[in-house]
């Protein structure tokens, strides 16, 4: 959307020149990266010309998946599922045009870029439910709410995602709060537990990195 907007609608940038600023990691640009940040929009709020990128970014991966030679015989099926490898696979890449600065995790799964989603848990179900769900088998949206929900708004809430044609939700139920406060006193919260991504895991366990990834998700 980045591209989009400043490269081909605002004419602000030339991609050459675009892609130059992402060479030095927004050294010198900090003000444009900021404005991409906060400014420019973002998938998970609900936006249809953000949502139709992102559903065309998982067609095309979908096509080249359909297109491939299977080895061996084997079925190849897709999915729009990241692991934990968001984490590693960001520390080894360099910046990116939403504003991702080098070595920063990529967003998970089916999960807006942390942070992205601002204008409520409704938006980003949309959002994330025009995904092309209907040609994958799995992958997840990562929900953190700050304390319990009370269990009928929670399932009005996964009912209303699914019938909109949603296919997995991963949830954590506890404040941010409490999250830094176990990596400061392990011994105090060896109990508590968090989604990762597709697993589930004591939040002492996890390296530094997925905690500090996990720190980060928006909180609802």
């Amino acid at each position: 959307m980045a591209i989009r907007k400043l490269v081909f609608e605002d004419k602000r940038l030339t991609l050459a020149e675009f892609t130059s600023i992402l060479d030095v990691d927004f050294v010198g640009h900090e003000s444009l990266r900021e404005e991409i940040v906060h400014r420019l929009p973002k998938f998970g709020n609900d936006l249809v010309e953000v949502d139709s990128l992102a559903r065309r970014v998982a067609d095309i991966a979908f096509d080249a998946l359909d297109q491939a030679r299977h080895p061996g015989g084997h079925l190849l099926f897709p999915a729009l599922y990241s692991l934990y490898l968001h984490v590693p696979w960001g520390a080894e890449m360099p910046a990116t045009p939403d504003g991702r600065r080098r070595g920063e995790p990529f967003s998970e799964n089916q999960s807006p870029v942390h942070g992205a989603d601002r204008r409520g848990i409704t938006a980003l179900l949309h959002s994330v439910a025009k995904l092309p769900h209907q040609r994958t088998v799995m992958g997840g949206l990562n929900l953190v709410f700050a304390g319990l929900m009370p269990p009928e708004a929670l399932v009005a809430t996964a009912d209303s995602f699914f019938a909109m044609g949603g296919l997995h939700l991963g949830l954590t139920m506890v404040d941010r709060r409490t999250l830094a406060d176990a990596r400061k006193n392990p011994k105090q919260h060896a109990s508590l537990c968090v989604r990762v991504t597709g697993f589930s895991e004591f939040f002492v366990s996890l390296s530094p990195a997925m905690q500090d990834d996990v720190i980060a998700r928006t909180e609802y």
